[in-house]
């Protein structure tokens, strides 16, 4: 019995032809390639959670328009300074995944990228590889053409805060009659404002490395 047991694990002798050398290459590609795709897919994944951000913001906007008259006419003004916490939310979290999507093409681009050229170029040695997945190596829209194209290239975290500071402008647009403790006010709009700083910090950050 104990020579059918061992008899399904490979010994000693069986190792070295499951594991040739052009085996290990063969399979180490694949693996490699198994990975740069699911890596991919994921960042078309967070690209989609980016565009679904936008599409949020646009509602939000859109609903904070027509409750405005609502909310004018009846003195509760003080809601549009409530209102930018929410698009700091959606713009931090479209910065996130633009954070996380960058830290992924940057592993394709330093690690994936170079493992899959060098297992090709093991398989045929008289072939130049390196224009393979060359475009993952290439600069960021920022990068290439300037910092000219950084609002278009962060619009799905500058959008947010361009809502927010709408927001914040309504309320002095529409005073309130009864407005709220001017101590009360001034700290809601100093959080406000230390919240606005650190989002178009991050967001900046974000957009620079892309």
């Amino acid at each position: 019995m104990s020579k059918r047991l061992f008899a399904f694990f490979p010994t000693k002798k069986r190792v070295p032809a499951l594991l040739s050398k052009d085996n290990k290459s063969s399979f180490e590609l694949s693996v490699l390639l198994e990975e740069y795709k699911s890596l991919r897919e994921e960042i078309i994944s967070l690209q989609g959670f980016t565009r679904e951000s936008i599409t949020t913001t646009y509602a939000g906007i859109g609903v904070i328009g027509a409750l405005s008259p609502l909310i004018v006419s009846s003195g509760f003004q003080i809601l549009f300074l409530f209102f930018p916490f929410f698009f700091y939310g959606l713009a931090l979290t479209s910065t996130k995944y633009a954070l996380a999507g960058l830290h992924i093409g940057n592993y394709i681009k330093t690690v994936l990228t170079p493992n899959i050229q060098l297992c090709l170029s093991q398989e045929n040695k008289e072939r130049d590889y390196s224009h393979i997945l060359s475009w993952e190596k290439s600069k960021g829209v920022v990068r290439k053409y300037g910092i000219l194209f950084l609002p278009a290239n962060g619009a799905h975290y500058w959008i947010p805060l361009l809502a927010a500071l709408i927001s914040i402008a309504a309320y002095f647009a529409f005073p309130p009659t009864n407005p709220p403790p001017f101590a009360f006010l001034i700290i809601f709009l100093c959080i406000n404002l230390l919240v606005l700083i650190y989002t178009m910090g991050v967001g900046l950050y974000a957009g620079l490395k892309r």
